[in-house]
């Protein structure tokens, strides 16, 4: 999915007109660059690709995720994008589907088997719910309502 896809579906699916944090885009792009695996020099990126973590362009990627991380929500936010999910892809607060209603089982499993990281286990286990963290702290958790 392209950058501008993927931030647009971010960005429409709470309906609160959300914006990206620049300052902390900014800085962890900045990391990024500055970030050495071995005295040489080579950036972070090209590692991520050498040992296979990142298939293709390495410098797109990062972008993709750094702009991911830099999307700026607040709590109603979270709870809109839960709601999003639980409702098929429909946004209860626009009225707008922002997501294919058969794509909300696959983001679920994906926030089953890997929302928490290491913890995504643990999380499902104790709540029986899917959860999906932020780096910002924020979580959310929830499934699909039944019929939607």
């Amino acid at each position: 999915m392209k950058k501008i896809a993927l931030l647009s579906l971010l960005l429409s699916c709470p309906g609160l007109g959300l914006g990206r944090a620049q300052t902390s885009y900014e800085l962890n792009d900045s990391h990024l660059h500055l970030t050495n695996y071995i005295q040489e020099g080579t950036d972070i990126r090209d590692f991520l690709k050498v040992i296979g973590y990142i298939k293709d362009n390495p410098m797109q990627a990062t972008d993709i995720y750094t702009e991911q991380c830099s999307v700026s929500v607040n709590a109603q936010d979270l709870a809109t994008m839960a709601a999003t999910l639980a409702n098929g892809g429909k946004n209860p607060v626009t009225g707008k589907q922002v997501m294919k209603a058969e794509n909300v089982p696959e983001v679920l499993a994906v926030m089953a088997t890997a929302g928490l990281y290491d913890d995504s286990g643990k999380w499902l286990y104790r709540t029986g719910l899917p959860g999906q963290s932020g780096v910002g702290g924020g979580i959310i958790a929830g499934s699909r309502l039944s019929g939607s």
